[in-house]
């Protein structure tokens, strides 16, 4: 789970956005002190705004990330904010459970003020049919080319009239995007090597090679002066390859009288190359589950893929 407060603070901004689909959710927000004469402000760290003017309702979400619980001076502040901006709801949000305090307040003020707590989960308390994902990372790298040699037919050269023009180039670079499987997308060298290239089981590092025949299996072109031209290709290189799998965290996002409201999926991944961050929101809708936003942080050349585990529909919406 995310340890820094502002990182919690945006998880939870992007759980409210899934929550409430058709509401204008902020972060961080100053709103202003009504009875203020001199123009002050208060922080806030999340705003939703339901509805439209004059029947627009405002709710704020405050957001702790501590070791410790929530103590009777946060909540009589967040109160007072609540007051201070003209609010109507209050949602406060912790990883730790609220005192036995807070919880009476909260029930006494009816659904003014509502208590959220967010917390790993544990496969016994997610739902019966609950969607299991699986994390799979790879960093696949070409950490030298030893050996390149493309072929051209020289005959449709002449025809195109490239020749001398293919004959001066003096190097084919390997995130160049010149090269095509199908005649439409383009792909470079390094593509090729990685997709086509088996690397042996149980291997990390290795020499390895590709071999497209001009004429038999499957076609490569060279895209050149606009057009595709039919080749072969020998391509030799040293090679690394970094692959994890694991089962992905699980969060839960669960209001005091009411449960889960939302799930987390977490994946935080320290890899060689840089952090892979993952955090995706899913919220219940029928016998689904509904993905309506997410956030993804990961370093260049990354590979990165969510697959289920269990079969279960699970809409992008």
């Amino acid at each position: 789970m995310a340890k820094d407060g502002k990182q919690l603070e945006q998880l939870v901004h992007l759980i409210e956005k899934s929550i409430l689909p058709n509401a204008q959710v902020e972060y961080d927000v100053k709103m202003p002190i009504l009875n203020s004469r001199i123009g002050a402000t208060t922080q806030c760290d999340i705003v939703i705004r339901s509805g439209t003017p004059p029947r627009q309702t405002i709710t704020l979400v405050e957001v702790q990330d501590r070791g410790s619980r929530v103590k009777p001076n946060d909540f009589r502040g967040w109160k007072q904010k609540l007051e201070d901006v003209g609010a109507q709801h209050l949602i406060c949000v912790s990883r730790q459970e609220f005192p036995e305090s807070i919880k009476e307040q909260a029930s006494l003020a009816g659904n003014a003020i509502m208590l959220v707590t967010l917390k790993e989960a544990t496969p016994d308390t997610l739902p019966l049919g609950f969607v299991r994902l699986q994390y799979q990372y790879r960093h696949f790298d070409i950490t030298k080319l030893t050996n390149i040699l493309p072929s051209i037919s020289k005959s449709e050269a002449l025809s195109l009239g490239i020749r001398e023009m293919l004959q001066r180039r003096s190097s084919i670079e390997l995130n160049e995007r010149c090269w095509s499987l199908d005649k439409e997308h383009l792909i470079s060298l390094f593509i090729l090597c990685r997709d086509y290239y088996l690397v042996p089981k149980g291997r990390t590092s290795g020499t390895g090679g590709i071999n497209f025949d001009i004429q038999e299996g499957q076609p490569l072109y060279h895209f050149v002066n606009g057009i595709f031209i039919r080749c072969g290709l020998v391509c030799e290189f040293e090679w690394t390859d970094e692959r994890i799998e694991k089962p992905v965290s699980m969060l839960t996002y669960e209001q005091n009288e009411h449960g889960a409201l939302a799930w987390v999926a977490e994946v935080v991944h320290e890899s060689s190359k840089g952090n892979c961050i993952l955090r995706m929101p899913l919220i219940k809708s029928g016998e689904n589950y509904i993905v309506r936003s997410c956030y993804a942080e990961m370093p260049g050349n990354i590979e990165l893929s969510i697959k289920e585990i269990k079969s279960i529909d699970t809409l992008l919406s």
